[in-house]
């Protein structure tokens, strides 16, 4: 209890047993399984970008066109490769046409996304740029903009 409950309140505490671990964030507590050791190396190649993608975690990417919303579908049928990633720190996305960017780290807090499921979640790169974080923000020069478009899901 006084490892994680009693922990400074901006924290990320976490108490871990053999087959279990408990966690805080936002003042919400998380029993769970251990999670495994994120290689934050690792890079997924895409390489039939008209069907799912199943990556080493067991989380499957999904290609829905149709809509006016996401990725411009020529851009992503165009593109010579589409790559799977995950943070190394330090990305920055412009999810708007402002010209500004932000810092992930700052996009995922403000989704309210935990901490240690941060490392894991998929980076979707075209061409070696940082197209799109699944359920988090868009690259703006990426974004379809009235064009038909492509959502990962």
């Amino acid at each position: 209890m006084d490892e994680v409950c009693a922990a400074r309140c901006d924290g990320t505490p976490e108490f871990n047993w053999r087959l279990a671990e408990v966690r805080r964030y936002r003042d919400q507590l998380y029993a769970m399984k251990p999670l495994p050791k994120a290689d934050s190396n690792v890079r997924v190649l895409w390489q039939d970008r008209e069907s799912p993608l199943l990556l080493p975690s067991g989380m499957t990417l999904s290609p829905v066109s149709g809509g006016w919303a996401g990725i411009r579908l020529s851009l992503w049928r165009q593109a010579g490769a589409v790559e799977i990633r995950f943070r190394q720190g330090g990305e920055r996305l412009r999810i708007d046409g402002s010209g500004h960017h932000k810092a992930l780290k700052n996009l995922f807090q403000e989704a309210g996304i935990p901490p240690w499921q941060r490392q894991c979640w998929p980076l979707v790169y075209v061409d070696g740029v940082l197209a799109l974080v699944p359920g988090i923000g868009l690259n703006a020069d990426f974004a379809a903009n009235g064009e038909p478009a492509l959502q990962i899901t």
